[in-house]
């Protein structure tokens, strides 16, 4: 289940409104917006443009302007050198009190008003009689619609991405990382009190990579966000976000608090709208996850010492300080672990309904049962289930493992009444393994409440065959089955017009042998090699696990299969 709903996440998202994009004037010159013979008189071509409009030197047009807009006055001809001199000042005056910085005028500008423009910071453009005003307006606003466009598409990817995230139960660490990748900026999350919880850096080149950890690492905490900056300021794209001489920062709020502050490191001298545009949605998500988080933490009181699900829920990136909290309650780094996931359910006969059993009665009882059984095993709990760290001697020994789980599965039922559903992960070393093994303990537990009533437990490794096995008769099952082992390749290939899929069905049609397959393909062996590392690492699967590639090319056939009965979806 997620940790937000999409329901909540898209509404704070429509919630946001995307700002219009603005250019600076240069933009336009150097885009070609303006007519030939166009030119700036006074003032900075920096200036900030985000629409256009035509107006006629009256107070009622003036007034009407905003700031941002590209104004455009054509001057009539006027026999008096001095009435035109005061028109002039006057108009600049009248669109510097709606804080107008870039004026075009058409027809002729004294020294007066190059006076004026240079006492309000204006600038001034000069347009060619002969040009059409009304051409250059709407030629400024076709461009920025385009400029719209591109960054409203963009913004619907982002915000995919994120939606993504979240309904994988990605935590704050996955979502920070994506986010320095969008932006190419250094990423930051620290709490309300200035604490560092999350950092991201984009993937890049290994120096690159070296200047940035040295540039963070020269900063104190509070010299990264920007609202305990001296210099900070409101960035003039973003009123929410601050500036400062190193970072932009927003603020994260629940209940009207401030939460945590969300940062981008500056190291490049300028950011565009879709890196203000990101860090707003960003800024989102990470503060629902956040206060999340908190919510979860404040209902069930959590003890410095529950380390599992600070580790699971990504509340913290850093490693060091979970491998520390984890070893003082029996974590060992060297040793190999199997994640089981526990939940007890009421069960189905309306006859004798069980008393209901709050998680954590179900956890107490299984520390007790694997201290008694004498398994030195790490007992945990998160949202609604029991965790189990499992220790074996060797990752091989599966066998014992699925045996252990089941009986303590067996034992809780036969203790507490109702069910006790139980999913099994595969053996993993260090705390990146064991997440996998989690996380596959969690599938096998969803999949076993699915398919089978009563207690049981499931492993992983064996399920998605299981499964198959029993409903292979009905092709939904088989569709279902595809997708969980073949979507991401299936997506890729599509996208990409690539042919991961045709490479994994002739390597494993070929047994692995890496000659026939580059021989039957058409390719090079290093083009052989580099698809099969590229499958790896879109599914984030170990290609070299045994039960792996047993479920990737039963899933291959079973695509192939639908597909020539035209069932495939």
């Amino acid at each position: 289940m997620s940790l937000i709903s999409n329901s909540a996440l898209t509404s704070r998202f429509r919630a946001m409104k995307l700002p219009m994009p603005s250019v600076p004037l240069r933009t336009l010159f150097d885009q070609n917006i303006l007519p030939n013979g166009a030119f700036l008189v006074s003032g900075s071509d920096e200036a900030r443009v985000n629409w256009a409009r035509l107006v006629a030197p009256e107070p009622a047009s003036l007034n009407s302007a905003a700031e941002g807009e590209f104004i455009i006055v054509p001057l009539g001809t006027s026999e008096n050198r001095k009435d035109a001199d005061r028109d002039m000042t006057w108009i600049i005056s009248k669109l510097a009190e709606t804080r107008v910085r870039v004026l075009c005028i058409q027809g002729v500008v004294s020294v007066l008003a190059f006076e004026a423009a240079a006492r309000y910071q204006m600038a001034v453009i000069y347009l060619p009689e002969d040009a059409s005003a009304e051409k250059v307006e709407r030629g400024i606003i076709r461009f920025l619609m385009e400029r719209q466009s591109i960054l409203e598409q963009r913004d619907q990817e982002l915000q995919q991405e994120l939606t993504r995230h979240v309904t994988s139960n990605h935590g704050l660490p996955q979502v920070v990382k994506t986010l320095a990748n969008i932006t190419r900026l250094p990423v930051f999350l620290h709490d309300a009190r200035r604490l560092r919880l999350v950092y991201g850096l984009p993937d890049g080149e290994s120096e690159k990579l070296l200047q940035w950890h040295q540039h963070y690492m020269m900063l104190q905490d509070s010299g990264l966000v920007a609202h305990f900056a001296d210099n900070a300021r409101p960035t003039r794209m973003d009123s929410s976000i601050l500036e400062s001489t190193q970072s932009l920062s927003i603020a994260l709020h629940a209940d009207n608090e401030v939460i945590g502050y969300l940062t981008a490191l500056k190291t490049r001298t300028e950011t565009d709208e879709f890196t203000h545009i990101t860090l707003n949605r960003g800024a989102i998500v990470c503060g629902l996850l956040l206060s999340k988080l908190r919510a979860n933490e404040a209902t069930e009181k959590r003890s410095r010492s529950d380390w599992i699900s600070s580790w699971l829920e990504g509340y913290s990136s850093d490693d060091h300080m979970i491998l520390a909290r984890a070893e003082q309650t029996g974590y060992s780094a060297e040793q190999v672990y199997v994640i089981v996931v526990m939940r007890w359910t009421p069960g189905r006969n309306p006859k004798r309904p069980p008393k209901p059993i709050r998680p954590e009665q179900l956890t107490e009882h299984v520390k007790h049962e694997v201290s008694m059984r004498r398994i030195s095993a790490i007992v945990g709990q998160h949202a609604d289930r029991t965790i189990l760290f499992l220790p074996l001697e060797r990752a091989q020994h599966t066998g014992r493992m699925k045996q252990y789980a089941k009986s303590i599965c067996e034992k809780m039922s036969e203790t507490l009444g109702g069910n006790v559903v139980c999913g099994v992960g595969r053996p993993g070393l260090g705390l990146t393994e064991i997440r996998r093994s989690f996380d596959e303990a969690e599938r096998a537990l969803t999949l076993t409440e699915q398919i089978w009533d009563g207690t049981r437990s499931s492993f992983f490794g064996d399920l998605s065959l299981s499964k198959l096995l029993l409903n292979v008769q009905d092709h939904r099952h088989l569709q279902g089955f595809c997708q969980d082992w073949l979507s991401d390749i299936l997506s890729y290939d599509a996208q990409n017009h690539s042919d991961l899929l045709l490479t994994m069905s002739v390597y494993f049609g070929n047994n692995g042998n890496m000659a026939a397959t580059a021989k039957q393909l058409n390719v090079h062996r290093n083009t052989l090699v580099y698809r099969l590392n590229r499958i790896a690492e879109i599914t984030q699967l170990d290609m070299d696990d045994a039960d792996v590639q047993l479920n990737l090319h039963l899933a291959i056939k079973a695509y192939q299969l639908l597909e020539a009965l035209n069932l495939q979806e």
